[in-house]
């Protein structure tokens, strides 16, 4: 025996099916995975806000594994960073599709001052 809002949700349900409420659509896997991270000086403290130069790589091993993607911020595309935290989408200036995700990865990040160039 159904109660009055479970038989409402029902019947709800059922109009939204005869209204032809749904509709398919196919969605393209995203290229870009959002990584955050912070930023801190020895003391543990945020390091100050700016534009940072960062390098992110993905290796097929924790210790001497094969450089399997890069990616590059400097000059016009440096990450942004504000009390210590910044996020960045990985693939974002280099394409993530040739990348295979069916096995281990290990990410490393350089960081390499606010100049104009890497320090």
């Amino acid at each position: 025996m159904l109660n009055r809002n479970k038989l409402l949700v029902v019947l709800s349900f059922g109009v939204f099916l005869l209204l032809g409420g749904f509709s398919f659509v196919s969605a393209e896997f995203s290229k870009e995975i959002n990584f955050q991270g912070a930023l801190t000086d020895m003391g543990r403290n945020p390091v100050a806000d700016g534009e940072y130069n960062m390098k992110f790589i993905l290796y097929d091993a924790a210790e001497e594994g094969n450089v399997i993607w890069t990616e590059t911020c400097t000059s016009t595309n440096r990450i942004t960073v504000s009390n210590g935290l910044f996020s960045h989408y990985l693939g974002s200036v280099a394409s993530l599709t040739d990348v295979d995700f069916n096995q281990p990865l290990w990410l490393g990040v350089e960081v390499g001052g606010s100049g104009d160039a890497p320090s």
